[in-house]
């Protein structure tokens, strides 16, 4: 009778270590998609500063968004997935084109329908990364 209550023990102290790192692996996977979370509505708010606008590309206020833009993709190479990324990359690149087009350094269409349309694949694929599926907005 003294051996089973021992191994009761050590079966108890055992299943409770297990439970134990089991939900801190679940804690930290929590922390890190409420980082993503926030980087992503970060990135959010910094590419909503250049949505339909008529942009000067050699005013200040452009050169701190695009700074702004620059500092959060930075953050995305660290906890992005690579399809975010991707998406981002050829957001930006289409971006930059916009701007080396541009002799006088106004741009009037700087965010136009394909910008717009690869801004929601970013943010749709955010979604798909930090968001549980029953959260998930898809828009069709």
């Amino acid at each position: 009778m003294n051996w089973l209550s021992s191994f009761g023990a050590v079966v108890a102290a055992l299943l409770g270590l297990f439970v134990y790192f089991r939900q801190k692996e679940f804690d930290r996977a929590h922390q890190i998609l409420a980082e993503r979370r926030g980087l992503y509505l970060e990135y959010a708010d910094a590419m909503a500063r250049h949505m339909f606008k008529k942009i000067d590309i050699n005013s200040s206020h452009h050169y701190e968004r695009r700074d702004a833009l620059n500092v959060i993709g930075s953050k995305l190479v660290v906890v992005a997935t690579p399809e975010i990324l991707a998406k981002h990359r050829e957001l930006v690149a289409l971006l930059r084109d916009k701007e080396g087009q541009n002799l006088d350094g106004i741009v009037e269409d700087y965010f136009d329908p394909h910008a717009q349309q690869l801004f929601d694949e970013v943010l749709q694929k955010m979604r798909e990364d930090a968001l549980p599926r029953q959260f998930r907005y898809i828009r069709r």
